[in-house]
């Protein structure tokens, strides 16, 4: 074996390069997965919760909610793209790979779950609020993620003590007091009256 100080520092400086090649790949990876996994699946939460499905596999099996899914989902990895978070190639490759994950029926991957604690998961510094700002990127504003939004104003769940909370707030104050004080997003900010005006109706299951 060569351990000549020629060869001790080719290796060392293949090493470097390695280490920077996978530094750079985990972070395009965990972008990824804040922006394109955990936003997208917790919107999916939302719009199942509202039509009553237990599990995510559930809720993509509904047109209407695995319409809402794909185009948000396209509209969060453009935003990453055109942010420079992630290479348009690794973008697409994770947004592809998540879908498949969501519509997996052997995961029981419940809604109850991915939905809890809405509070945190509607603040400014979380996945969904962070995904609608990122998306500004795309120079228009994110139609499918503002849906998923005030589906997430509207979760309901009595055994989750957030939800209880938020429910009670959205009530008492309005959802647009509910989006300034837990998602940062004021008032007078366009996207505020921009996600209360979406229709979320067809999404409630009749009783």
């Amino acid at each position: 074996m060569d351990l000549s100080i020629d060869h001790i520092g080719y290796v060392v400086n293949d090493i470097d390069k390695n280490i920077e090649y996978y530094k750079k790949n985990l972070d395009m990876h965990w972008r990824c997965k804040l922006f394109i996994h955990n936003a997208a699946h917790a919107i999916t939460a939302y719009l199942g919760n509202l039509s009553k499905c237990k599990y995510i596999h559930d809720a993509m099996s509904l047109k209407k909610i695995s319409k809402i899914v794909h185009r948000s989902i396209n509209e969060i990895a453009e935003g990453v793209i055109n942010a420079k978070y992630a290479t348009k190639n690794f973008a697409n490759y994770y947004k592809k790979k998540e879908l498949k994950r969501f519509k997996n029926v052997l995961l029981f991957d419940a809604i109850s779950r991915v939905a809890r604690d809405p509070i945190r998961k509607l603040s400014k510094e979380n996945r969904i609020v962070l995904s609608l700002k990122i998306c500004l990127f795309n120079k228009r504003l994110p139609h499918n993620i503002a849906i998923g939004t005030k589906a997430a104003l509207y979760y309901q769940n009595f055994d989750d003590k957030e939800s209880k909370f938020l429910t009670l707030y959205r009530k008492k104050y309005g959802a647009s007091e509910a989006l300034e004080k837990i998602c940062g997003i004021e008032k007078l900010d366009p996207l505020n009256s921009f996600i209360l005006s979406q229709n979320i109706k067809s999404f409630f299951k009749k009783k």
